[in-house]
């Protein structure tokens, strides 16, 4: 990591430093550095600062078009150059000289400038809205986000105004919950206060006409009451305010409870709508794997059954994208069907060809193989009667020993080849050639004792 650092410290000097350079006239030098720059940013994978370096390369390479063809007299600024403020009409330009052209804009690059302005007018509305939701400012956010509705909908998003409007929709319900817990907290704080005496609720003390409240002239049985007046008064007093508070808890939970009962339908709502979705998205899902298999089979007419399945349940989800990208894989399955076919079909043309090519072998084999035959058999009428029994003796074990040799009996099938080789090699070389038959017979014995 810390050589990656050193790296982009070294990058952004190499930059610095040809700005200075650049700034001087030596824009040869500034360009070096500049290249240096983009090498080490290309290394660190930072596409964006390679970008920029490069038109900063080119911007550096014009001042240097523009000041090789002028005299020393008048040299074009940087500024001048950008802003395209050097004319023909000026006095130190000769009328030949070159100027750059402005660059054409097609309307489609005004186009999509506008729309890239619209859409980004649209996101900080969305933005404020946020803001407003977090400050509790429900009103103001709802026109936040009426505003961006009416944007994307003017750009034609149907699918982004969807989820905006359920959005909005929700802020009545964020609304709802936060009076709710306002009200709640409110009415916390208020039951948690004491009991307060007022002179609302509790009476004044009662007095006897010319005679001082407590009066020590006072009677025990009339100060005891006084007393159990004044606390029958305080505890009428408090049953009061009970019964008020329990009227109003009455009052705000029948004001709560549809509110209650509102939010709880929406959340099931959500829930359902949440549940349906995936549950969608889970069959879509089975359908495409269910597709792929059949495309490892080659199956392709299933597979675009399965394909089709899968089109409806995200159709359903709203899933538009998905839906035509599944449509133009149905259109290729029909091309992978076609490459399948011909595929087959040089397959099968190479096989007959190969077929072919080893039935004549085969018939080649035999054909040499006749002709061989044939001249041993001319050449056998000049051999005597004991080498022609040897030699009829020689082909009828080459028969038992091929036999043998199917039959798994490789120990007989041996035994039978080396007397077979014995008889070969007792042939007079000079009257009859078996040097190709010794030869066979060795190798086939080879073959054989591999096999023990």
């Amino acid at each position: 990591m810390s050589t990656d650092s050193n790296l982009e410290k070294e990058a952004d000097q190499l930059e610095r430093d040809a700005k200075v350079e650049s700034s001087k006239g030596k824009y040869q030098s500034a360009i070096e550095m500049l290249e240096k720059a983009k090498t080490i940013n290309q290394e660190l994978g930072f596409q964006g600062k390679v970008n920029m370096i490069e038109k900063k390369i080119h911007r550096t390479k014009r001042l240097i078009a523009y000041e090789t063809p002028m005299s020393s007299e008048y040299t074009p600024t940087f500024q001048q150059i950008e802003k395209k403020e050097i004319s023909i009409d000026s006095p130190s330009i000769s009328k030949n000289q070159q100027i750059p052209k402005k660059p054409i804009i097609s309307p489609a690059d005004i186009e999509k400038r506008k729309e890239g302005e619209r859409i980004s007018k649209a996101e900080a509305a969305l933005d404020k809205g946020n803001k407003c939701i977090k400050k509790h400012e429900f009103e103001n956010a709802k026109k936040c986000y009426e505003e961006s509705i009416q944007i994307f909908k003017d750009l034609g998003w149907e699918r982004q105004v969807q989820i905006l409007q359920k959005e909005r929709d929700n802020i009545d319900l964020y609304e709802e919950t936060f009076k709710e817990k306002s009200e709640k907290k409110k009415f916390d704080n208020k039951r948690s206060y004491p009991l307060e005496k007022t002179k609302s609720q509790i009476p004044e003390k009662r007095t006897i006409p010319g005679k001082k409240n407590q009066s020590p002239d006072l009677t025990w049985a009339e100060k005891r009451r006084q007393e159990i007046r004044e606390r029958v008064d305080i505890t009428i007093a408090k049953a009061e305010q009970r019964n008020r508070s329990g009227e109003k808890i009455i009052n705000r939970e029948n004001i709560i409870q549809p509110k209650k009962h509102k939010r709880l339908e929406l959340q099931k709502k959500i829930q359902e709508k949440k549940d349906q979705k995936e549950k969608l998205l889970k069959d879509a899902e089975i359908f495409l794997d269910q597709a792929k298999g059949k495309i490892k089979k080659h199956q392709y007419d299933e597979a675009k059954e399965f394909y089709r399945q899968a089109i409806k349940k995200f159709k359903d989800l709203g899933w538009f994208n998905e839906v035509n990208k599944l449509y133009a894989e149905i259109k290729n399955l029909e091309k992978y069907k076609l490459d399948d076919l011909k595929k087959q079909k040089r397959s099968i043309l190479q096989k007959e060809k190969e077929d072919e090519m080893f039935q004549k072998r085969i018939e080649e084999l035999k054909r040499k193989k006749e002709e061989r035959e044939q001249i041993k058999y001319k050449r056998m009428e000049s051999l005597s009667e004991e080498n022609k029994t040897n030699l009829k003796k020689a082909n009828l074990l080459h028969k038992k020993a091929e036999k043998e040799e199917n039959m798994g009996k490789i120990g007989r099938a041996i035994g039978r080849y080396e007397i077979i080789l014995e008889l070969y090699e007792s042939m007079p070389s000079e009257k009859i050639d078996l040097s190709q038959d010794i030869k066979e017979i060795k190798t086939k014995l080879s073959d054989l004792k591999s096999k023990i």
